[in-house]
């Protein structure tokens, strides 16, 4: 729910949502399966909306002689505004020393991905003083790779890990300004990216206390613009 200073005064939007998820044991790993749906609808600027999002799911992990991990999955999403989306995601991990001395274990990990996310009905359908929707927006779509070295210390006890990450991002939706009197509405960048380094550590001091910190290091840029003269997507 939204409330607004002036007439309509008020937005209110819902999720409604359903599904099932099953598993199947399996030697070396669980498949897990299922099936999802969700109804989104409101009333945005006085106008009623909705949509409706199917969407089935696979994923699937498997251990290989207790040295590497593997696991994948796909999810395939239908919906009454935007179509048809599929979105794979895949990870592995391999054991690269297990315990010696202070070191616990050593273990090496990868991973890839891509997501979608659907503009809200806001954003799409605002008819406000101040601002507006875009009717045109498209779904963002993201590109997560990462890789990192975990290491674990003192029988488990303490634990670090380095990582490097690059995510690409298509139709990335912003806000951004408008002439006056609308101020303002939300466009598709066309493309950007992120790249990056974290260190993170977490210590347990006790069976109760703990302690854990990280540091990230950003680097992000707009790749190519829909606007290239907009200061703020440019």
């Amino acid at each position: 729910v939204t409330l607004w200073p002036s007439d309509p005064l008020l937005s209110a939007t819902s999720r409604k949502r359903a599904g099932y998820q099953g598993t199947w044991e399996q030697v070396g790993g669980p498949l897990v399966f299922g099936y999802d749906y969700e109804r989104q609808e409101g009333n945005v600027s006085a106008r009623t909306v909705t949509r409706n999002n199917h969407g089935v799911f696979l994923h699937k992990q498997q251990t290989l002689a207790g040295r590497v991990f593997l696991s994948g999955g796909l999810r395939m999403e239908r919906s009454s505004a935007f179509g048809r989306k599929i979105a794979p995601r895949g990870a592995a991990s391999f054991l690269l020393a297990g315990e010696h001395g202070l070191f616990s274990s050593t273990l090496f990990r990868v991973s890839a991905g891509r997501g979608i996310t659907e503009p809200s009905l806001i954003q799409n359908f605002a008819r406000e003083y101040f601002f507006v929707g875009n009717p045109n927006l498209r779904p963002e779509k993201t590109s997560s790779y990462e890789a990192g070295l975990v290491q674990e210390w003192f029988s488990r006890r303490a634990r670090t890990e380095v990582s490097i990450f690059h995510n690409s991002f298509q139709d990335l939706i912003t806000f951004v300004s408008l002439p006056p009197p609308v101020w303002g509405s939300w466009d598709n960048v066309d493309r950007s990216r992120a790249r990056g380094i974290e260190f993170s550590g977490r210590v347990k001091a006790t069976g109760t206390v703990s302690f854990a910190g990280s540091y990230m290091r950003l680097w992000s840029r707009i790749v190519h613009s829909n606007s290239p003269n907009n200061p703020f997507t440019g």
